[in-house]
């Protein structure tokens, strides 16, 4: 849909679909013998927005949603791999899936962003602030960090003598989509 609002400018409605190759996720946590990492770009996903003049026009609120395969989640190391998508039950819940409600400017190319983040058959409502920008015509980059407590998803967290997963773990991200024609 393209048209023009009353303001002037050329506005459309364009979807955009995730770039795997291009995107990727980061789970950081700490533990008591140090860090561990996991990374992911088996990423799939969705995003519309309104364009004006090709710039994200507010007014009509993005959707967005992504959505990450529990399996594909790897550290490296298998014995890490296999206990986290054990505790993860990545069998019964196989995706991590994050949904947009709303979006408003937070300055610059930022965006105070609200929405939900389901993992282990949990959904939480989360907020943050992500930097959206128009790589070119037909590319859009979403980029961010966000603190994330997996005791709210009602995950067990590894406790032995010798290893002590602590419960807040960041996320990076960084989303590519092309526009979808």
């Amino acid at each position: 849909m393209t048209g023009s609002r009353s303001g002037g400018g050329t506005t459309s409605r364009v979807r955009y679909e995730v770039q795997p190759e291009l995107s990727a996720v980061l789970i950081q946590a700490r533990s008591n013998v140090g860090p561990i990492e996991l990374a992911t770009t088996a990423i799939t996903g969705r995003a519309e927005a309104t364009l004006t003049d090709g710039v994200l026009d507010l007014d009509d609120p993005p959707t967005a949603a992504i959505d990450i395969p529990v399996a594909s989640l790897s550290s490296g190391n298998t014995r890490y791999d296999r206990e986290i998508h054990r505790r993860l039950d990545s069998q019964r819940f196989p995706q991590i899936a994050a949904e947009l409600a709303s979006a408003r400017r937070a300055g610059g190319i930022g965006l105070a962003v609200a929405g939900s983040l389901t993992i282990h058959g949990m959904t939480v409502t989360m907020s943050g602030n992500f930097d959206v920008e128009s790589i070119d015509a037909d590319t859009l980059r979403i980029v961010g960090e966000q603190a994330v407590d997996i005791r709210d998803f009602s995950i067990s967290l590894p406790s032995t003598l010798m290893l002590r997963i602590y419960p807040e773990v960041i996320v990076q991200f960084r989303i590519e989509g092309a526009r979808d024609r």
